[in-house]
């Protein structure tokens, strides 16, 4: 048994939801047809589309003083997104088998932000099927792919709350004569 498992060229996939690198079922039945002539009788060949597994991040940030939440609150689900799957954006490179992210990494990265003050609250969550096909959705502190044949893949949304810092009460000095 021989599986080949197709990945298409990202900088061709204009028209395709980049963040779902699947090749047609024509293509993939011309690989087949390709390889067929040239594989050996004794070979089963299986040409298939990789198994996509989805992270998604959750937490609540707090934001340098005077940004707009709405416009930096966007813009971190789209850093996020970038972080996860650089592949599907202009010249950030292939989708990769047996791929790892670590919680940590991902709240570095979100914390060296130049708009982001602090997160609390990060959650990472891996979304894939286990080996009966069942869904199964697990908050992790290092997603690694569940299979051989699996990619991750960023989730369309993340889900990004903005804080404001809690307020803290300063008390001026009292006056030891002022207290009775």
């Amino acid at each position: 048994n021989v599986t080949v498992v197709a990945i298409p060229d990202q900088q061709f996939q204009k028209l395709r939801d980049p963040l779902q690198p699947y090749a047609s079922l024509g293509v993939l039945e011309e690989i087949e047809a390709f390889l067929k002539k040239r594989l050996s009788c004794f070979v089963d060949l299986h040409v298939r589309n990789p198994e996509l597994e989805e992270v998604k991040v959750e937490c609540k940030i707090c934001l340098y003083d005077g940004l707009d939440e709405t416009f930096y609150a966007n813009k971190l689900r789209e850093a996020i997104t970038r972080f996860l799957s650089p592949w599907a954006f202009p010249g950030g490179g292939n989708p990769s088998f047996g791929g790892k992210v670590c919680k940590s990494a991902l709240i570095n990265f979100v914390e060296d932000l130049s708009y982001v003050d602090y997160v609390i609250d990060f959650q990472l969550w891996h979304t894939f099927y286990d080996i009966n096909g069942n869904p199964q959705k697990v908050e992790k502190n290092e997603v690694v792919c569940s299979k051989a044949v699996s990619i991750l893949v960023s989730a369309r949304e993340h889900d990004v709350k903005v804080i404001k810092p809690a307020k803290v009460e300063t008390h001026g000095e009292e006056c030891p004569c002022e207290a009775k």
